[in-house]
């Protein structure tokens, strides 16, 4: 679906928010989805009467499996080129395993991980606070994961990937401590990014904000000013 102009969110993408960017006669694409959902995003191009070679860049957010679950797979089919922050290169590459979830379904979700088949890659860029990659810059949002990132279009648009979150109502919230590595880092991250002007905000989780995304992020710093979230 296209969610705002030149921008596609992937329909049908379990668990995670994927997106297209239409970049002139390219595409670009933030995050994958999990492992063995590669051909969702082939149809979808396929419906906008586009190729999989089309796609040059593939963007991560962040190094957790259901935004890098289908990297290596997508590059083989599209040709493509993964990029991801430095932080999160042992993640990628396999040296180092997904981040643990200290809560009462972590037996769950270390079972469903086991059962998936992530394929490690050596990614084509690895990316550094102020890179750009055809305009788009890269800002490092650490707290989440080592290395987690957004891909920011200075006065229009972000896609902040798991820097915060949103419910059904575009109303942004801060994510659960029990999924990030430095909580300090997150705020500061979260800082960092209400102080960006743009319009959109592109999360990894939830519904995109579409309109005053700058000023709807700093509202929820003040919000959660004393929050347990951001202050643990």
């Amino acid at each position: 679906m296209e969610i705002a102009p030149g921008i596609h969110r992937i329909d049908g993408i379990k668990g995670v928010n994927c997106y297209l960017i239409a970049n002139r006669e390219h595409l670009l694409m933030i995050d994958t989805g999990l492992p063995g959902q590669e051909q969702t995003t082939l149809k979808y191009i396929n419906r906008k009467g586009r190729k999989p070679t089309d796609i040059r860049y593939i963007i991560l957010t962040h190094a957790d499996i259901d935004h890098i679950g289908c990297a290596r797979r997508l590059r083989e089919l599209t040709g493509a080129k993964v990029a991801i922050h430095r932080g999160d290169v042992p993640i990628i590459t396999g040296g180092q395993g997904f981040k643990t979830i200290n809560n009462c379904f972590s037996p769950l979700v270390k079972l469903v991980m086991k059962s998936m088949r992530f394929r490690p890659l050596e990614p084509d860029i690895i990316l550094s606070d102020g890179d750009q990659i055809e305009g788009w810059h890269i800002v490092y949002t650490p707290g989440h994961t080592p290395g987690s990132i957004c891909v920011y279009q200075p006065g229009r648009n972000i896609f902040v990937g798991d820097a915060l979150r949103t419910n059904s109502q575009q109303v942004p919230r801060p994510i659960s401590r029990r999924i990030c590595i430095d909580l300090a880092l997150v705020r500061i991250s979260l800082t960092a990014i209400s102080n960006l002007e743009y319009f959109n905000v592109f999360p990894g989780h939830g519904a995109p904000i579409i309109g005053q995304g700058a000023s709807r992020i700093k509202d929820m710093l003040v919000r959660y000013a004393n929050s347990p979230k951001l202050n643990g």
